[in-house]
Parts: structure tokens; C-alpha cells; sequence
């Protein structure tokens, strides 16, 4: 039977420990998606801003979580071997453990974003615009259920039959989906993502050579948040101040994430031996510079 070295049984005791806490945050999500339940808001009849039509989104789900995360993680691959080459200590391991530790704290970070995005939806509850489309309530929304246009009565005594036309299955995501507008997910999603891309870059990418190319990738990340989050409006998937909850919710747990990363890598301008890459630091007039601590992971 192989013994591992030192080295490897610290690096696998790390991995292991870092999987644990991404699991720790990652069930939940899972969990409340399965078999969670929103809170069971009520509505007043004349609410205009829950009758709109059902739209499909502009960005689908599946496009937003492809593009959240295989964007950050090609960022990072390509700004990381361009460091490592210009101190020309550049080796697939060394690159191995710089992704690993800079995408490992990204998705540490993104699923924090998402326990919080998740816990503000089912517990808020709250309706959103294609509500009275998609839930389809048994009852005539007359004066006598409604009130009086001057003494709204809040409806909360109703049955949610669903649309016709569609599947079952379709119709029974719809339904449960149609309370969850309060964060809106895509945009907490697409602005910690992006946001995350854009400070790792402006910290990272310092070399002056292609002064344009940083910006241009920093405008295109920017451009994908705010088409995403505006769409959520335009779609009637989410109130505007469901989007802005989101994308604020986002930026802060970027901003969060993207500072410890930096603090952990040793980014500043003192020498400072870096915790996450095992490599020392020196910077000196903005410049970084690598040298091997000759240490396993």
C-alpha cells in the first residue's frame, strides 16, 4: 500500500476540510429548492404590479449558471498562468493549486450568495408580477371577494388552480415558483460573478502590456449583470426593487469574497507570504514578484 507524503496528506486534509464547508453552505440551497416552501403572502385585488403575463426569461437558468461560473473560472486560469509565467516559475501543479485555491474561495462565495438568496425568497414570499396569471385563483375577484375600490380587502382565503395548456409539471414549477420574487436570484447571481471577475482583474492583472484588454473583459462582465438583472424586469420574472435587493446582495458578497482572496494571496504592497499559493510575495513598486517556498501543499 502507497504512503502519502507529508505534503499529500495535508493537501488532501485541506481539500477535504474546504469541500465540508462548501457542503455545509451548499445543502441548504439544495434542501429549500426540494422540498422548501415559501411563505403564503395574500394580495389585494387591485395590485397592478402582480398581473402581468408570463414571459419566458430572456437569460435562461441554465445560460446564467453556465456563464457565472465558467467565465470566473477561465478569468482566473489565464490571469494566474500569465503571472506565473512572467516570474517564469510557471508548472501545471503551481497552476493546479492557484486555481484551485482562488476558484475554491469563488465558490465558496457564490454559495453563500445563494443560502442568502434562497433564505430571503422563501421567507419573504413574496408575489411576483405574473402572480394572478400563473396561480389562476377559484375565485371571481369581484366587489364582494375584492372590496371596495376606496377599502381593499388583502385576499388570502383563496386556491391556486394553475394555467391551462401546459403540463403538469410545468405548471406545478410555475406555482411554485411564483412566490419567490424577493431576492431576485439571476441578479445576485450574475453581479456576484461578475463583480468578482472585475475586482480579481483590476487586482490581479496589473501589466501595462494590452492596457485595453483588462477593461474591454471588465466592461463585457458588467454588460452580462446588467442585461441580465434589467431582463428580470422585462420579463416579469422580478419588481424592479427585487433586482436592485439582488445585485446589491451580490456586490456585497463579491466585494466581501474577492477581499479576503486578496488578503490571503498577499496582494499589497508589503512583503507578505501568501497562505492560499504557499508562495512569498514581495512587491515593490506595484510589481509582484514570486519565489518558491519549496512546500507541498
Amino acid at each position: 500500500m502507497m504512503r502519502l507524503s507529508v505534503g499529500m496528506r495535508k493537501m488532501v486534509c485541506v481539500a477535504t476540510v474546504d469541500f465540508i464547508c462548501i457542503a455545509i453552505v451548499a445543502v441548504p440551497c439544495l434542501l429549500l429548492n426540494l422540498v422548501g416552501e415559501p411563505y403564503m403572502r395574500g394580495f389585494f385585488c387591485n395590485d397592478e404590479s402582480i398581473r402581468h403575463p408570463y414571459l419566458d426569461s430572456s437569460v435562461p437558468t441554465w445560460a446564467l449558471i453556465l456563464i457565472s461560473y465558467s467565465l470566473p473560472a477561465i478569468i482566473i486560469a489565464l490571469v494566474e498562468t500569465a503571472l506565473l509565467k512572467h516570474s517564469e516559475s510557471f508548472t501545471g501543479p503551481r497552476l493546479a493549486r492557484e486555481m484551485y485555491n482562488t476558484f475554491g474561495l469563488f465558490m465558496f462565495g457564490s454559495m453563500v450568495n445563494q443560502l442568502l438568496t434562497d433564505t430571503s425568497k422563501f421567507t419573504i414570499g413574496r408575489l411576483r408580477p405574473h402572480f394572478l396569471e400563473v396561480c389562476n385563483p377559484d375565485l371571481n375577484l369581484t366587489e364582494a371577494v375584492c372590496g371596495a375600490p376606496d377599502a381593499p380587502v388583502f385576499v388570502t382565503n383563496f386556491t391556486c388552480l394553475g394555467q391551462t395548456g401546459i403540463s403538469d409539471s410545468e405548471r406545478s414549477m410555475r406555482m411554485h415558483d411564483m412566490r419567490l420574487s424577493w431576492v431576485s436570484g439571476h441578479a445576485s447571481l450574475s453581479a456576484y460573478s461578475m463583480w468578482f471577475c472585475i475586482v480579481f482583474l483590476h487586482q490581479r492583472m496589473s501589466t501595462r502590456n494590452f492596457r485595453l484588454v483588462r477593461p474591454l473583459i471588465q466592461v463585457g462582465c458588467a454588460l452580462f449583470a446588467v442585461f441580465t438583472s434589467l431582463t428580470r424586469v422585462s420579463d416579469y420574472k422580478h419588481h424592479a426593487e427585487d433586482v436592485a435587493s439582488g445585485a446589491l446582495l451580490g456586490l456585497i458578497v463579491a466585494s466581501l469574497t474577492v477581499t479576503f482572496l486578496l488578503k490571503n494571496k498577499g496582494v499589497r504592497r508589503t512583503r507578505a507570504t501568501s497562505v492560499t499559493s504557499l508562495l512569498n510575495v514581495t512587491t515593490t513598486s506595484g510589481r509582484m514578484a514570486y519565489t518558491d517556498n519549496n512546500i507541498s501543499p
